[in-house]
């Protein structure tokens, strides 16, 4: 056996730096472990929707030979909303113009194929279109699809109870 140099480091020395860096990257492992489990915990803040807006409307049911296409408009500050529609259910067509004013509560349906209008009492609460105060975040979901460019929209679910309304 020859004498070691002093530039050789010893078995005992060796087996500490490789106990010290396994020691290391087992700490650095641990760490991005933590941030990347607090990270994917966090749940996405609640936006607020526009208070008036409009959108289109589009329902299929095949298996039922049905179809709904129509126009929905949105007023948060007067609390109504209204829904232009075709309703389509095998041959048959309807076309309806329905308006919903919550704080006069009245509603109007007016059948635009027999040009008659029914006025209503509107005796439910308006519920706003948004998370409410203390929802849940329980999952997201894509719209559509997610594998190309504005193909799809990706939506927050939310749970939680209304004081008057129940759960939603």
């Amino acid at each position: 056996n020859a004498p070691r140099s002093s530039s050789t480091p010893s078995k005992r020395e060796d087996f500490e730096d490789r106990v010290s860096a396994s020691t290391l990257m087992m700490k650095v492992f641990v760490i991005v472990s933590a941030f990347l489990a607090l990270a994917s915990a966090q749940a996405p803040p609640s936006c607020e929707a526009p208070s008036v807006f409009e959108a289109r409307v589009l329902e299929v049911v095949p298996t039922r030979r049905f179809e709904r296409i129509g126009k929905f408009s949105y007023d948060a500050y007067n609390q109504r909303f209204r829904i232009a529609e075709e309703l389509v259910e095998g041959t048959t067509r309807e076309y309806y113009d329905d308006l919903y004013l919550h704080k006069e509560n009245i509603g109007y349906k007016f059948n635009l194929k027999t040009r008659v209008c029914e006025k209503f009492n509107v005796t439910w609460t308006f519920n706003p279109i948004e998370v409410p105060t203390g929802a849940a975040f329980t999952s997201e979901v894509y719209i559509g699809s997610s594998s190309a460019p504005n193909a799809g929209v990706l939506a927050n679910i939310y749970a939680g109870q209304r004081t008057v309304e129940g759960p939603y």
